[in-house]
């Protein structure tokens, strides 16, 4: 089986990854260790290791790749003004030529 990754390292990554990134996470990582397993098997093996390794020890994400819906403190008629103003400022202070 050379071009099967280690069990126990599918195992780790199925019980570590979140089951909606599951599938594709581990399919990009079988993919490419197929690719390397036609060259060296053994580094292949080696390679599929080191990426489990970096999974398990990245932080754990409560929601992986999502932009956080929190507005930033303050109102935003005032952020506006104060921005209004700064640019104001900006454009009439005298320039060198």
């Amino acid at each position: 089986m050379i071009d099967v990754p280690p069990r126990l390292a599918v195992r780790l990554l199925v019980l570590r990854l979140p089951a909606e990134w599951r599938d594709f996470v581990l399919g990009d990582l079988e993919e490419e260790f197929r690719t390397r397993a036609a060259a060296s098997p053994a580094s292949a093996r080696r390679w599929f290791w080191r990426q489990t390794i970096r999974c398990l020890a990245a932080p754990p994400r409560d929601r992986a790749f999502t932009v956080s819906s929190v507005d930033p403190p303050g109102d935003s008629f005032m952020r506006t003004l104060v921005a209004d103003i700064r640019y104001a400022v900006r454009t009439s202070a005298p320039r060198a030529t």
